[in-house]
C-alpha cells in the first residue's frame, strides 16, 4: 500500500473509532485502512466528550494500523498524527494553524479539528492503533454548546473539497510515519513544538489547589505538559490541569 490508506466509507455509523474497533476485535479489518463517514450518531472526541457535526458537512474518519511501536514510545503516533494534521489545514487554509496541547487543531484561537487515538497494547507494544480524526470542513453553523469552534469554509469563503484533504491526510501521514518508523524522534518533537499553540507564551493554570501564571515550554515523550514559572518547573499530564490560553 505504500503506506497510503485503503478507504472505506459508508453515509452514517455511531462512531468510526467504534465501528473500526468492532472490525479489529473480529480480524476483518487491515492495517491502514482508513473508514470515514458522512455522519457519526455518537462521535466522541478526548475525555468523553461528544464531536457532533453536521451530515455531509466535515471530514469524518478512522485510520487503522498496527504500529509495532513500543509503549514508552505511543504518544509519538499522536504527535505525527497532530503535525501530519496541521500541515494537511495549513496547505489549505495557506495562514499559521496550531496545535494545542495534546492534539487539538487550532487556527485563529479557534478548534478546527480533533483527534482521538485508541491504542491496543500487548506486553510493550502498541499492536494496534484506531487514529479517529474529525475536521471541520464546510459547516458554517454550530451548536451553541460548542465554545470555539471554525470551518474552513467559515474562514475560506468557499467549499472545500473533502477527498482531496483526505488524500492529503494520507499522503503527509505516511511520511510521518516512515520518520517515526526510523526512530526519528527529535525530528518529530522539533516538528510539532514548532507547531505548539502557545508555546514560549503565558498560560493560567487551574489545578486543583491553586492558580498560577506559567511559560508553555514544551510536551516530553510521553504527553506530558511542562511549564515554567521562575526557576519552578511543572509536569502535568492531560485530564490533571485545565489551561487557559
Amino acid at each position: 500500500m505504500s503506506e497510503l490508506c485503503e478507504h472505506l466509507f459508508f453515509e452514517e455509523l455511531d462512531s468510526t473509532n467504534d465501528y473500526v474497533k468492532r472490525l479489529a476485535e473480529n480480524h476483518d479489518i487491515r492495517s491502514w485502512t482508513l473508514l470515514q463517514t458522512a455522519y457519526q450518531t455518537n462521535g466522541r472526541g478526548q475525555r468523553e466528550h461528544s464531536w457532533e457535526s453536521a451530515k455531509n458537512k466535515n471530514l469524518l474518519f478512522s485510520l487503522y494500523i498496527e504500529p509495532d511501536v513500543q509503549v514508552q514510545h505511543q504518544f509519538y503516533l499522536s504527535k505525527i498524527t497532530a503535525v501530519a494534521l496541521q500541515e494537511t489545514i495549513e496547505h489549505e487554509l495557506q495562514r499559521p494553524v496550531f496545535i494545542k496541547w495534546p492534539n487539538d487543531i487550532y487556527v485563529e484561537n479557534k478548534k478546527i479539528a480533533g483527534i482521538l487515538i485508541e491504542n491496543t497494547l500487548r506486553q510493550s507494544t502498541v499492536v494496534a492503533s484506531i487514529i479517529g480524526v474529525g475536521i471541520n470542513v464546510n459547516q458554517t453553523e454550530f451548536p451553541e454548546n460548542l465554545p470555539n469552534p471554525v470551518s474552513m469554509q467559515q474562514i475560506l469563503n468557499q467549499e472545500v473539497d473533502m477527498e482531496v484533504l483526505r488524500l492529503r491526510f494520507c499522503r503527509i501521514f505516511s511520511q510521518w510515519w516512515k520518520t517515526l518508523s526510523m526512530h526519528q524522534f527529535k525530528a518529530i518533537d522539533e516538528a510539532y513544538h514548532r507547531r505548539l499553540y502557545f508555546r514560549e507564551r503565558q498560560v493560567i493554570v487551574n489545578d486543583d489547589i491553586v492558580s498560577f501564571r506559567a511559560t508553555l515550554t514544551a510536551v516530553d515523550e510521553s504527553g506530558t505538559l511542562l511549564l515554567r514559572n521562575g526557576k519552578n518547573e511543572y509536569r502535568y499530564r492531560f485530564g490533571e490541569v485545565e489551561i487557559d490560553y
